[in-house]
């Protein structure tokens, strides 16, 4: 079995994210073949059973993971696991305490860490 390890960030999710469309992340399968999808989040030790997150193709390989609420519900990286019968991909979601489609939510951030940070 080939595990297609993928270390980017697939998205920016707020803190149990209600929105459906904003809750979604890109993932790119190492073969076109069904998979089940596991969780692990921040304090957990081993990937489990996901809260109702699915998986959807867009084409081939390119699937669109649409995430449940419940899977993002601590903040911090949550990776998810894509388990097929001959690969196994790994991707994770950064979860955040703000909206990151607020008009400048980004930019807030990194002004408010870099005015806090020394030199």
């Amino acid at each position: 079995m080939a595990d297609v390890f993928r270390p980017q960030i697939a998205g920016i999710v707020q803190r149990n994210e209600a929105v459906a469309v904003r809750a979604v992340a890109p993932v790119q399968l190492g073969t076109d073949e069904a998979v089940v999808v596991t969780v692990q989040k921040p304090s957990e030790a081993a990937f489990g059973a996901t809260a109702g997150t699915t998986l959807t193709q867009i084409q081939d390989v390119l699937y669109q993971m649409d995430i449940d609420p419940g899977d993002i519900d601590e903040l911090g990286l949550t990776w998810f696991k894509l388990t097929g019968a001959t690969s196994t991909t790994y991707c994770c979601v950064m979860v955040v305490d703000y909206d990151p489609y607020t008009e400048g939510a980004m930019s807030d951030r990194a002004l408010k860490h870099r005015a806090a940070s020394p030199g």
